[in-house]
């Protein structure tokens, strides 16, 4: 999970959305008093590389994004840009690294029901399945209301062979959005 939830878009529209981020990002003055702009169009920019899969900008992006937070650091971006590189960590396989950049978004920002569900993909990704279902039932504790986050605990619970605890998990996502 991404902290935006970008729409499913043409990919034209992700280029042209793209380009305008890139250009907007070369306007912003690199200091503190623009930080939360900064770091939030590096973010989108991330994003829609990510979208594009290119992986070369996703990288350059994410890169960018730390240093510039190490220099004017803001806690909750410093979670957001930690679990970007996460999800690059796991879908290039890397899924102990990822681990590892979950946990640690989580001491940035230690309530943040995404992450916390991205942690628990990882830990079913790496066989620990009874974890990966306590930290989906955290995230769930944190955000009760995302039925996302239901919808995401009953695929891994349904993975796991727990037919009947998939369908009751699957059952709230539904009652949450029909």
């Amino acid at each position: 999970f991404w902290e935006e939830q970008i729409q499913w878009m043409e990919e034209d529209i992700v280029k042209k959305k793209f380009a305008y981020f890139e250009d907007l990002l070369t306007q912003l003055p690199k200091e503190e008093g623009a930080a939360v702009a900064h770091i939030e169009t590096v973010l989108k920019l991330a994003h829609y590389s990510w979208l594009l899969s290119n992986l070369k900008k996703f990288e350059s992006y994410l890169k960018d994004g730390i240093e510039f937070l190490e220099k004017y650091p803001i806690p909750q971006y410093q979670a957001w840009i930690l679990n970007a590189k996460g999800i690059g960590l796991f879908e290039e396989g890397n899924k102990k690294d990822a681990s590892i950049t979950f946990s640690h978004a989580l001491r940035y920002d230690h309530n943040n029901s995404m992450i916390m569900m991205n942690a628990g993909i990882t830990e079913f990704g790496l066989g620990k399945n009874r974890e990966a279902i306590l930290t989906g039932n955290r995230a769930l504790k944190k955000d009760p209301g995302n039925f996302h986050h239901w919808r995401v605990l009953g695929y891994l619970i349904l993975t796991m062979g727990k037919i009947e605890g998939a369908i009751e998990v699957m059952k709230k996502a539904q009652d949450i959005n029909p």
